[in-house]
């Protein structure tokens, strides 16, 4: 067989492949579903810059949606037995080139190297619909012609059926039992308490608890109005108030929240006793990097008796949702405290790096996520440190401005005072900032208030650090740093944190992990 004629029977092959129903469906549902996958991952190219990746994805985005369309009315085209002209063959050929190549891209992107698959189901969540009206749209006039066939029929009608049933199993129709979604945490914000729960679905909240023979109901408000449109609610207490006593959290769910005729329902209750008054010696848990974390995994931390909770952020992947706030942050520190000890919280990058992020602080009842807790013969100096990179990092897209509150922090941290205590500083990235300057005025700060230690979080390591952690810069704060843990394997999800005892003269520290039994470390920082 000669060249030509080989040639001549691989373009009768893929002719007949090309006009084979079977193989154009499929190629065209993969066509259908890549622009989707493509929005799920839109964040692959952002390692071209800015600018370059936003006109980049726009243009591939584009042509994604520009197949999509030729490979629906090409296939439709063929079920209906329209001839077509060989050129559109050659180009559905390069439409199931492309798509194939853009989803083994995008796909492996997200595999090997996407930033969160909790979020990719979000955004899923959002795009499913639009995906299922595609689909069925297409299915639909695909299938017409063989609607004449009863057992076709019968089929094509059970297809769309289960489509259907999987839209709303999918989360679209939300038929709920009423109750308590996570239980109370009680965060310290530096001049008081703030009381946190939530319920499962909207709802208003109030608090209640006696002090000094007068009885104090206290609701989640607004400018006068009880908070009727969220799941979490929280009060502010003074310290005293709350010190020792017990406090009872009420959910009552609104059925609807109409202008004139608003409708509410059962209501619900919770009692906690709270210690909170600690002593000079005192015990605490200390969590960092807990990514998603479900029950199961939290179950495997040995908490123990704290007195004092710190968790030290990034509590989640990518912050989207109130529930996200209730499931990962406060069903966490219920799970391991019960609202019965203070929580002292730094914010994490992950926190942040989202739409939500900016709100987290208002949803907890912080007014400011930078501020100074006072537990024994300790002064924990708690910084928020952003980001954890510079503010023209790729990946945060133009919209920070974490060096100009980095800022406002150091110019509060400059009017702190040694009061006599052990000075411990809070953050979650330990080298808090990259900027000169910042970094600069924290280091005088350090050096004026005489810090003893610093604990953190971020590098998912459990470790302690006598002469600093200088992984990042051999000029870092020379004190001792405990990086507290994290999430260290992704498929089993095991988790490293810190225990603490504080003493009036020190800081004993031992490293723990869910996968052994066998500390870590042991360690301790001198105060003395």
């Amino acid at each position: 067989m000669n060249a030509n004629e080989n040639q001549v029977k691989e373009e009768k092959n893929l002719n007949k492949l090309i006009n084979n129903k079977i193989f154009v469906t499929i190629v065209t549902y993969f066509s259908i579903i890549s622009p989707f996958v493509y929005y799920l991952t839109t964040d692959a190219h952002f390692f071209l810059g800015r600018e370059l990746s936003t006109l980049f994805s726009a243009f591939y985005y584009s042509l994604m949606i520009i197949c999509a369309i030729f490979a629906a009315v090409y296939s439709i085209a063929l079920a209906y037995g329209k001839k077509l002209h060989k050129a559109f063959s050659g180009t559905f050929f390069g439409v199931f080139i492309f798509t194939c190549l853009s989803l083994l891209f995008n796909i492996g992107y997200a595999v090997g190297f996407g930033a969160s698959w909790y979020g990719y189901l979000y955004y899923l969540k959002i795009i499913f619909p639009y995906l299922l009206a595609f689909v069925l749209s297409f299915s639909f006039l695909y299938l017409i012609p063989l609607f004449n066939n009863g057992k076709a029929t019968v089929t094509i009608a059970v297809m769309i059926v289960c489509i259907i049933f999987l839209w709303i199993a999918f989360g679209q129709l939300e038929l709920k039992v009423f109750k308590l979604k996570e239980s109370a945490t009680v965060f310290d914000t530096g001049d008081g308490y703030s009381v946190v729960w939530s319920a499962n679905d909207k709802s208003i909240g109030w608090l209640e608890y006696d002090y000094l023979g007068e009885h104090y109901k206290i609701y989640h408000d607004q400018e006068g109005r009880k908070v009727s449109d969220s799941i979490i609610h929280y009060v502010k207490v003074p310290y005293e108030h709350l010190k020792n006593n017990d406090y009872t959290i009420y959910v009552q769910r609104v059925l609807s929240n109409r202008a004139y005729a608003p409708r509410t329902g059962k209501t619900l209750s919770q009692t906690i006793s709270f210690k909170g008054d600690i002593g000079s010696d005192f015990d605490a848990l200390i969590l960092s990097d807990t990514h998603n974390i479900t029950k199961a995994v939290r179950k495997k931390i040995d908490v123990g008796t704290p007195d004092l909770l710190f968790m030290l952020g990034d509590f989640i992947d990518e912050l989207h949702r109130e529930e996200d706030v209730s499931k990962y942050l406060l069903g966490l520190c219920y799970d391991t405290v019960k609202g019965q000890v203070p929580v002292i919280f730094s914010r994490g990058n992950h926190d942040l790096h989202s739409e939500m992020g900016i709100r987290l602080s208002t949803y907890i009842g912080f007014d400011e996520t930078f501020y100074q807790a006072h537990y024994g013969n300790y002064d924990f100096t708690v910084l928020d440190s952003g980001a954890g990179s510079p503010d023209d990092e790729i990946q945060l897209g133009g919209l920070a401005d974490y060096e100009k509150y980095r800022k406002k922090q150091m110019d509060w941290m400059n009017g702190l005072t040694n009061g006599g205590n052990n000075q411990i500083l809070v953050t979650h990235v330990w080298y808090f900032s990259e900027d000169p300057d910042v970094f600069a005025t924290l280091k005088q700060n350090v050096e004026r208030l005489g810090l003893k230690g610093i604990l953190a979080g971020h590098s998912h390591k459990c470790a302690f650090y006598k002469d600093g952690f200088q992984e990042k810069s051999e000029d870092y704060l020379k004190l001792p740093t405990v990086i507290s843990g994290g999430v260290i394997n992704l498929i089993y999800r095991q988790v490293q944190y810190t225990k603490a005892h504080f003493d009036v003269n020190g800081i004993d520290l031992t490293g723990y992990s869910t996968k052994s039994k066998e500390p870590l470390f042991n360690e301790r920082i001198n105060c003395d």
